[in-house]
């Protein structure tokens, strides 16, 4: 077994699916010991005892506000200086910008840094002019990015160093072959799986299928912000039903009982417009259309490749006009979008232990001992 260190830091703890995802995959190749987080508790919550061999910084923060984050950087910065030189790792995996900027200036000649880069920086067009120059000040120290999603890539094609692409593809305990439960039923099923968030798009959405016969709304997940509030909206909307929060173990299954999956998010947010969500990989895997948000990389790319559909998510009739023609036409629709997806290259199947081979080879021949 291979026996470099590697350390991955996180601005949030716990720290996010993605981040364990990369931690998890690392510990598979490189031994539990040899790789650690570095998070913070911003939020007061109780330590799980499963992170006391960890970095847990504990400071409170408001959660989404920038700038009290940056304001607390300097804290974090010396708890995660004290931390790397206590496990002193050959690799840093540094976490979204904010994560970038303190580890940029800790890093020493002998590490490796690389950029985790999932979501880009935000904000107003002053707020993302200031954090796209101190990331890019950032960067001369690090050695590699990767990226969540491919669209993010063509805004760092100065950077020198490796780009590797690393989307959140399906893992391998979920690669499964599934069969579609909604084949032979004449009732339109969409469905959302997923925390419940962007509450005024999903009132767009209940506001589009009420009342329409033959459309069905499956509600899967638990509250991340605004469920009560979403929850709220779709009360006495007979064509709804909340199923409450899922395990992600259960993902195929859900999956075999749709016929369209719901993926759209605010087309107004700059993240948005070029990120790839999980359903998106979902979609491909399991062979079930998407509903994208227009104006995004997504949408056009699922409305360029025949594989799914975008609409305009602040217009409810806009999104009326697209299910009734999706109920209309249920079977001719689903069956070309299924063709469509079984033709496209292999890459876009692959699954996550798949999508992480770049970046583990990279580590390995990118340590010293390699050289």
């Amino acid at each position: 077994m291979d026996c470099r260190k590697i350390i991955l830091v996180d601005t949030s703890y716990p720290i996010n699916s993605r981040n364990q995802r990369i931690v998890d995959s690392l510990k598979r190749v490189f031994g539990d010991g040899n790789v650690k987080y570095v998070c913070w508790n911003r939020d007061g919550r109780v330590i799980s005892i499963d992170d006391f061999s960890n970095y847990i910084f504990c400071k409170e923060s408001a959660l989404g506000d920038k700038f009290s984050k940056l304001k607390n950087l300097f804290f974090f910065k010396r708890f995660l200086r004290a931390s790397i030189k206590d496990f002193n790792p050959d690799v840093i995996i540094a976490s979204h910008w904010d994560s970038l900027i303190p580890c940029a200036s800790i890093k020493r000649s002998h590490q490796t840094l690389i950029y985790e880069n999932l979501d880009m920086p935000t904000g107003s067009p002053f707020v993302f002019k200031i954090l796209r120059r101190i990331e890019k000040k950032s960067l001369r120290k690090a050695n590699a990015i990767t990226y969540a999603s491919r669209f993010y890539k063509p805004y760092y094609d100065w950077f020198q160093g490796e780009h590797m692409i690393l989307e959140n593809k399906i893992p391998e305990s979920m690669a499964q072959s599934i069969e579609h439960k909604t084949n032979n039923k004449d009732e339109l099923v969409i469905a959302f799986n997923g925390g419940l968030r962007y509450a005024k798009i999903f009132k767009n959405l209940f506001d589009a299928i009420r009342n329409i016969e033959g459309v069905h709304l499956d509600i899967y997940g638990g509250d991340s912000g605004e469920g009560a509030l979403i929850m709220k909206y779709g009360e006495g909307n007979k064509n709804i039903t909340f199923h409450g929060p899922y395990k992600y173990a259960e993902v195929p299954s859900l999956y075999s009982k749709m016929d369209i999956v719901w993926g759209v998010y605010p087309s107004d947010d700059f993240n948005v417009k070029l990120a790839i969500s999980n359903k998106y990989h979902e979609s491909v895997f399991y062979g079930v259309p998407g509903i994208f948000a227009n104006n995004t990389k997504l949408g056009d790319w699922v409305k360029d490749n025949r594989i799914g559909y975008q609409v305009d998510g602040y217009s409810v009739e806009s999104i009326r006009n697209l299910i009734l023609y999706l109920r209309d036409n249920k079977y001719k629709e689903i069956s070309e979008k299924r063709d469509n997806m079984v033709s496209l290259p292999q890459a876009e199947k692959a699954t996550w232990d798949i999508a992480m081979t770049p970046l583990i080879n990279y580590i390995i021949s990118n340590h010293p001992s390699a050289k």
